[in-house]
């Protein structure tokens, strides 16, 4: 009888309720590149979305050009995409300089020479970065953030009267041989390559531009089906 009075007076204690004691936390993806630029312990140089247009910043190789002591050859072929800081380099080895895209890694060397297609900022450090990004990063970093899928809808075009990737196809007369396009004089259209990154030739995709000059056309068209199917582009011109 005692023993079944002790079970009935646990049994109607209700349970204690266990809150979480975890605070709130937030999670960041740069951590190890948190500090103000003019606290970094070496020297950067930091290249914005509007200078990476204005310069034609279309691939690495052409920030040898504005950041000092980089050198980025162009060889021809991505198997031999080599890297030079500060004088320091290889074509076999690993690389001396590291590469993280979004704070992603780049571990294969091959995977350094790419088109710069949606890119939001470029950072590069010069210097030793290997206490805090590790492997390749023995003489400097460079760090590429894309423009995120949120509020970045849409494709991004200009116009800059060349020099261009294809100059024997691009800024030539489009023919409108299949009637797609309104009818109009004969030299009224002209034909753009639009880059399509990951294939070795000009892939399926154009910008046809109408009227006006090379700089500052009428109307504006773009296509990825090879010219089976077009869609208007009205707010180019802005």
């Amino acid at each position: 009888m005692f023993l079944y009075t002790i079970l009935s007076l646990l049994l109607s204690v209700p349970p204690e309720i266990v809150t979480d004691t975890i605070p709130e936390a937030s999670v960041s993806a740069t951590m190890k590149m948190s500090l103000p630029q003019g606290r970094l312990a070496s020297q950067t140089t930091s290249i914005n979305f509007d200078d990476i247009h204005s310069r034609n910043l279309t691939k690495p190789n052409r920030l040898s050009s504005i950041v000092p002591n980089l050198h980025i050859p162009d060889y021809g072929s991505t198997m031999t995409s080599t890297i030079y800081m500060r004088g320091f380099g290889s074509r076999i080895d690993n690389p001396v300089i590291g590469l993280y895209v979004d704070d992603i890694p780049i571990i294969d060397k091959n995977s350094y020479d790419f088109d710069f297609v949606d890119i939001r900022r470029i950072d590069l450090f010069r210097g030793p970065q290997g206490t805090l990004f590790g492997r390749n990063a023995m003489t400097g970093l460079m760090s590429v953030s894309t423009l995120g899928p949120i509020g970045n809808n849409g494709i991004s075009i200009s116009a800059e009267g060349g020099p261009y990737d294809y100059p024997d196809n691009d800024n030539v007369r489009f023919g409108n041989y299949e009637s797609v396009l309104p009818q109009q004089d004969r030299n009224y259209y002209r034909e753009y390559t639009v880059e399509t990154p990951g294939i070795g030739h000009r892939g399926a995709k154009r910008i046809v531009t109408g009227g006006g000059s090379e700089t500052d056309p009428d109307v504006w068209y773009y296509t990825d089906d090879h010219y089976d199917s077009f869609c208007s582009i009205p707010d180019a011109e802005d």
